[in-house]
C-alpha cells in the first residue's frame, strides 16, 4: 500500500478532545441537523499528509453504511455494512484489511441518532461568521489523533473533515456538491461481502 493510503488509512480511524466547548444550548442546530441527514452522495477532494490531492465519490446511508471510491488514484476502496469496515486496494494481491465499524470515528457520522446536547460526551464547537468546526471527543483509551467536523453555516451544511493522526500528519476531506436524502434503492452500493469476494477472485487468479 502506497503512502497516501497509508496516511488516508491511519488517519480514519484517530479522535481528539478539542481545546474550546460552549454552551450545550449551541449544539441544538448541529444536533438536529445531522439527525436530518439519513443519506448522502458527494464527490470529495482529498488533501493528504503529503500536499498530494485524491479525489472520488462518497456515498453514506444511515445506520452504518459508507462507501469511499477514489477515482484518483482509482486503486482504492472502502466500503462499510453490518458493522465492519473493508479497505480494498484493488491494484494489491493482498486481501482486503476489515476492521469494525465502531474503531472507525467517522462511524459517528453513521449513528442513526447523533445526541449532542444532554450528552455524557462533551463536544466542542467552533464557530465564525461562515463556517463552524465541530471536534469529536475521545471515546475510549484506545484511540489517539483527532476528527473535527466541518460546516457551512447560514444555512448550516456538512461540508467535510479534518483528520489528524498521532504524528501530526493532516488529512483534510472536502464535500463538493454533496446530495442528501436521496434515496438508495441498490443496496449493491454498500455491498461490502460483494466486493470483498470481487477482490479476492482478482488475486487468486
Amino acid at each position: 500500500m502506497c503512502k497516501t493510503y497509508k496516511n488516508f488509512f491511519f488517519a480514519f480511524f484517530f479522535m481528539f478532545i478539542g481545546p474550546n466547548s460552549v454552551a450545550s444550548i449551541e449544539l441544538t442546530d448541529f444536533e438536529s441537523y445531522l439527525n436530518s441527514i439519513h443519506s448522502l452522495k458527494s464527490k470529495f477532494n482529498q488533501i493528504n499528509a503529503d500536499g498530494s490531492i485524491s479525489n472520488g465519490v462518497i456515498w453514506l446511508k444511515k445506520p452504518g453504511k459508507l462507501r469511499f471510491e477514489y477515482q484518483n488514484p482509482n486503486s482504492l476502496l472502502l466500503v462499510a455494512n453490518s458493522g465492519f469496515l473493508a479497505i480494498i486496494d484493488k491494484i494489491s494481491n493482498t486481501p482486503p484489511q476489515r476492521y469494525l465499524l465502531n474503531s472507525t470515528p467517522l462511524s459517528f457520522l453513521t449513528e442513526e441518532s447523533i445526541k449532542l446536547v444532554n450528552s455524557e460526551i462533551q463536544y466542542f464547537l467552533n464557530k465564525d461568521i461562515d463556517s463552524a468546526s465541530l471536534t469529536i471527543p475521545k471515546i475510549n483509551n484506545k484511540i489517539n489523533g483527532s476528527l473535527v467536523i466541518n460546516f457551512k453555516i447560514n444555512p448550516i451544511e456538512f461540508d467535510g473533515w479534518v483528520l489528524e493522526t498521532p504524528s501530526g500528519d493532516v488529512i483534510t476531506m472536502k464535500l463538493l456538491d454533496p446530495e442528501f436524502n436521496l434515496p438508495f434503492k441498490d443496496e449493491s452500493t454498500f455491498g461490502i461481502g460483494a466486493e470483498i469476494q470481487k477482490h479476492m477472485l482478482t488475486i487468486s487468479n
